[in-house]
């Protein structure tokens, strides 16, 4: 970068390239042997205080088929689904336990994702971490967009999640995300983010993003200007689609599914294994989207530098992840305290093969009728 600036401003138009054998550490020091006193001094220095307790597990998976809503009104059919399908996952591929994940779900009263019980799952995740503990969110339910009011989207849209009660209570924007998700966790922290829904390709507005050509060959990783205040944990994000794009509710029998499922969860499942890399995995599932006919380009973006060489599942931002270097034993933290909501009446209604996870709520009081979804009908 410094090499350009310099030789524009000498007024020459040559524009000098990097490229390497490997995927290039781009926030990495370019001549590190120039550090070597540096890190001497470094040396000397006191380690940082150890963590006061064992490390922690905490999972969140939200899933909202918005059985408040009429048939073809809004409501989604294999959210709830995937939520079932993300916790399978957690135990079986990254090793979770059943008491350390936190589900809710808007078919059972204890459970309901209103807007104040997703902001105290999400409290409740990120509370107190400390270095070494392991963090999922996972998100399956309408994704919309509203007006940016401070500036920071180049599309003068902020992206958001829509809990089930967003008629009384609103939505949750990216930006809120940020503040509460990513913001508050230190340095040592992994958190893996799988959002389902559409409109989610900024949804945590994470600085780093990849893009890969449809060879796959030719990746570029790069690095937004950022919110003012950002995290140091190692943030990894795979969303449904792009910014400008609708994630699909897919009914079963499509893509060989017994149950109504997203496309995007059911392309993770079919996709991720404990060694998979972070770039083949972004690879795999646009290629199986692709595969079963569906437009939707899976977005992955981060809050630091992204190790593509790196096991997804066993993520490092050094070497490879093996899953062998990781710590099994973990701690279990109490669950959050929800709010017991009345569950909805559930009227039967044949689902669309493909219905788009996008939904525009009304701007004014709701009508006792809830509104039309605004997005077009998936293709």
């Amino acid at each position: 970068e410094e090499m350009r600036k310099f030789l524009k401003q000498q007024n020459f138009e040559q524009v000098p390239q990097l490229s390497s054998e490997k995927f290039v550490d781009l926030g990495a020091c370019f001549m590190p042997e120039a550090q070597a006193s540096k890190v001497a001094v470094q040396a000397s220095i006191p380690a940082s205080i150890t963590p006061s307790r064992p490390p922690m597990r905490k999972a969140v998976t939200i899933g909202c088929n918005y059985l408040s809503l009429q048939p073809g009104q809004g409501r989604l059919s294999g959210c709830i689904n995937d939520s079932e399908t993300i916790i399978g996952i957690l135990k079986d591929t990254f090793g979770f336990q059943d008491n350390q994940i936190c589900r809710l779900r808007d078919d059972r009263a204890n459970m309901m994702p209103t807007k104040k019980n997703v902001l105290a799952a999400l409290a409740w995740l990120t509370s107190e971490a400390v270095a070494g503990d392991e963090l999922f969110l996972h998100y399956s339910g309408h994704g919309g967009q509203v007006k940016d009011t401070d500036g920071d989207e180049a599309t003068g849209m902020d992206d958001t999640l829509i809990p089930c009660d967003f008629q009384q209570a609103g939505q949750i924007t990216d930006d809120e995300l940020h503040t509460r998700i990513v913001e508050p966790l230190p340095k040592g922290v992994r958190m893996w983010v799988i959002l389902d829904c559409c409109h989610s390709g900024t949804a945590l507005d994470l600085p780093y993003k990849l893009q890969v050509d449809q060879s796959g060959k030719h990746v570029q990783l790069s690095k937004s200007k950022g919110r003012p205040k950002g995290g140091q944990a190692e943030v990894l994000m795979i969303s449904g689609c792009k910014d400008d794009q609708t994630s699909a509710d897919v009914s079963a029998g499509s893509m060989g599914v017994a149950k109504a499922a997203g496309a995007m969860t059911t392309a993770f499942r079919h996709c991720v294994t404990p060694t998979i890399t972070v770039h083949d995995l972004v690879l795999s599932m646009r290629d199986y989207l692709q595969r079963n006919s569906y437009e939707q380009v899976p977005q992955m973006s981060s809050e630091q530098y992204i190790n593509l060489e790196s096991s997804f599942v066993s993520y490092s931002p050094q070497g490879t992840g093996e899953p062998s270097s990781r710590d099994l034993s973990f701690a279990v933290a109490p669950h959050p305290a929800l709010q017991p909501v009345a569950t909805p009446n559930v009227a039967t209604a044949s689902p669309q093969a493909k219905a788009p996870k996008a939904y525009s709520p009304p701007a004014q009081a709701p009508q006792a009728q809830a509104p039309q979804a605004q997005a077009p009908q998936a293709q």
